[in-house]
């Protein structure tokens, strides 16, 4: 008689009534003959019930992994980084706000002058802030009539910088109308050959502005994750401490920077609970990413706060580690089964998409997104990188060292070793 398991059995017979956890290390993937290529396969999916990745990686807020430069190159390449929490609340904001202008989109505040500004007033602009074009309205700010345009090449034509720049702009302007897309936007900038596209309202009032550096980086960078209004989607951490003390004052600022995604994380889901409700009522286009949800009941608690998309896993996982020598570490938890059984329940009873935690490795993110969930949380992975902050050193036989800190500030530190080729 053949094995029954000999074509590999599928995953709820595997998991179910099982006495034991699995670790990543435990379960293998039956191969099968395939008819389409690889580049065919679309890996992309949601992180919450609002964001889709077309690359299901989460860079983890470790203050190792995941700073401004890693949430950027993670951005671009249509991932998502989460901006690690160690650290006072002005720096994380600031890098927050550092991901969303790198891609202006709609440049929803540009700079604005009125017809009776001089060249010279153009030229203190330029010396302070480096810009040399700006849009000419009749109040002198965003919403007034648009009148014209000043550029580089308008004002250097002109020896006399007292003259006003009403009388050296281009008044024939290129522009769009809203309502229109970003992607819409940059086809008109496109098709125009300009540097700038004005976007103007019904009654002709200037409203924002899409420059040509955005054009060339969404050229080069096709895949970028990017929010309704073009900008880079990046997302920050928000530990829920026992005493909340600071939670309120770290999500709110950050919440008011831009930040796409808030990822609330804790010991435990209690801390969460009271904050998730808040933050869905005070900034409802905010989405919350909480966890890490170990059970079920964690997961059921976290999603009927409020939580739009849930962590799973400890990041603990007891099978052997990928990236010193596979010996199993004998402490930690299965975290197969976990990202399984969460994934299985909030996925079919909630519809809301599930992300594995401590994934390590290529292969076990393999096996995660197999197990149900649509997204992995990646530390060690990227922590080799050049983008990444920690501390890296020179090695004995050719390797480096790499300093890696939990998201936890009070964790103690430990230290993973990788090639000098990236990990992922």
């Amino acid at each position: 008689m053949a094995d029954p398991a000999s074509d590999g059995w599928p995953a709820g017979k595997v998991f179910e009534a099982a006495p034991q956890g699995f670790t990543y290390d435990d379960l293998i993937f039956m191969p099968q003959p395939t008819s389409f290529q690889a580049s065919d396969v679309d890996l992309s999916g949601h992180i919450t019930k609002n964001i889709r990745l077309k690359s299901p990686i989460i860079g983890s807020p470790s203050d190792t992994v995941t700073e401004a430069n890693m949430a950027i190159a993670l951005a671009l390449s249509g991932a998502m980084g989460i901006i690690h929490a160690n650290q006072d609340i002005d720096r994380q904001v600031s890098m927050v706000q550092a991901v969303k202008r790198f891609v202006s989109g709609f440049v929803l505040e540009p700079v604005v002058m009125r017809p009776t500004h001089s060249l010279a007033d153009l030229d203190k602009l330029k010396a302070a802030t480096g810009i040399t074009t700006v849009p000419v309205t009749d109040t002198g700010g965003l919403g007034g009539e648009l009148l014209g345009i000043v550029t580089a090449r308008d004002a250097d034509l002109c020896a006399d910088r007292r003259e006003y720049l009403s009388r050296v702009m281009t008044e024939k302007v290129i522009t769009a109308r809203e309502p229109l897309s970003f992607e819409e936007a940059l086809d008109t900038l496109k098709r125009a050959k300009v540097g700038k596209l004005l976007i103007l309202n019904s009654e002709d009032q200037l409203v924002s502005m899409v420059t040509r550096s955005d054009l060339k980086k969404v050229r080069d960078f096709p895949d970028m994750s990017r929010d309704l209004s073009g900008k880079l989607l990046v997302g920050a951490a928000v530990p829920a401490l026992p005493d909340g003390s600071q939670d309120w004052p770290r999500a709110s600022a950050l919440a008011e920077a831009g930040a796409n995604v808030l990822y609330l994380f804790g010991d435990g889901v209690d801390e969460q609970l009271s904050l998730i409700k808040r933050l869905k009522a005070d900034y409802p286009s905010v989405d919350i990413l909480a966890g890490p949800a170990t059970s079920v009941r964690e997961a059921r608690r976290l999603v009927e706060a409020g939580a739009d998309g849930i962590v799973a896993g400890s990041g603990n996982d007891a099978g052997a580690d990928p990236i010193s020598a596979p010996i199993a570490v004998a402490v930690g938890r299965g975290e197969a089964t976990m990202v399984y059984e969460v994934a299985y329940y909030v996925t079919r009873n909630y519809k809301l998409p599930v992300a594995a935690a401590g994934v390590r490795s290529a292969s076990q993110a393999l096996v995660a997104m197999g197990l149900g969930a649509s997204a992995v949380m990646l530390r060690e992975p990227l922590a080799g990188m050049d983008e990444a902050p920690g501390g890296k050193q020179a090695g004995a036989n050719e390797m480096t060292v790499v300093r890696l800190q939990p998201p936890v500030s009070t964790a103690p530190d430990h230290v993973a070793r990788c090639s000098k080729e990236s990990f992922f």
